[in-house]
């Protein structure tokens, strides 16, 4: 691929990006390309800003340092409304589904077409009944959140991320809390959904399983900055013992365990 055609292909372009909360380096002159079609997983241990990237790639927040671009498109250059119009090309599929808890499924996935488009209640029907039936709840289609189990909550999120058929789909911890088989079927759907559908997706994780079984390609970001990125088997075989460290789970290693502190001692001895 020429740098040219790969250029007309990257949907997502962040470029020597920095975030501060406070005191603390959140990231650190980050840049990153996601290339349109693909699965694309943000890793790290926990704390390191991969939910950050999200929120600045949807406009929540403006990065002080860097630009991000998707599909073209100078983020925090953005006006409100143009910002409102860019947003409804993008789903995002929070960790615990953000469901709403005094509305029937139906109600969940119809709330976007409801707020962003001219339908009617019988267009909307069936692109509601049609995207339940794409994540297999279209059965569920009057129930109330309360009544779902966890994966089939998460389930309905899905279907509400594709309500307005996106172009970028964000997952923050898609899988956090479920079991193994909900966890499995979330996974085929993802991956399914993006094939099928035509999606690019990006998807905050720390699992090392979930990269080798979803991602096409994987960036790893330690320290506020990106340590390794490659296919999952180019980071499985990377030579760094920091990616080490992180790929085979273990304690010991350059990552530390201690958040950064003054020595203990001088704590105490700075005790009344």
């Amino acid at each position: 691929m020429t740098d040219k055609q790969q250029q007309m292909d990257t949907i997502v372009k962040l470029r020597n990006l920095s975030f501060q909360r406070g005191k603390r380096t959140v990231l650190d002159d980050i840049s990153m390309d996601v290339q349109r079609g693909q699965v694309v997983a943000l890793m790290g241990p926990s704390g390191v800003g991969k939910s950050t990237i999200l929120k600045l790639i949807t406009g929540q927040i403006t990065p002080p340092q860097g630009t991000v671009e998707v599909d073209g498109d100078c983020i925090s250059q953005m006006t409100v409304n143009n910002l409102k119009r860019f947003r409804r090309k993008v789903g995002v599929l929070l960790q615990n589904g953000a469901l709403f808890t005094d509305l029937t499924c139906f109600e969940n996935v119809a709330l976007p077409l409801r707020e962003h488009t001219q339908l009617n209640d019988s267009l909307i029907r069936r692109v509601v009944l049609g995207k339940l039936h794409a994540v297999g709840l279209r059965g569920a289609a009057e129930l109330m959140p309360r009544h779902l189990s966890g994966g089939m909550a998460r389930r309905v999120a899905l279907a509400r991320a594709i309500a307005l058929d996106p172009a970028l789909v964000l997952y923050d911890e898609p899988l956090s809390g479920l079991d193994p088989i909900s966890q499995a079927s979330i996974m085929r759907l993802i991956r399914s959904l993006n094939t099928a559908l035509g999606l690019t997706s990006i998807i905050v994780t720390h699992s090392v399983d979930e990269m080798h079984e979803l991602a096409d390609y994987a960036y790893l970001i330690i320290g506020g900055r990106i340590a390794a990125h490659g296919t999952p088997e180019q980071l499985a075989a990377h030579e760094s013992p920091l990616v080490q460290q992180f790929i085979k789970g273990q304690p010991d290693g350059p990552v530390p365990f201690h958040f950064p502190a003054a020595s203990l001692a001088d704590d105490l001895l700075a005790m009344p």
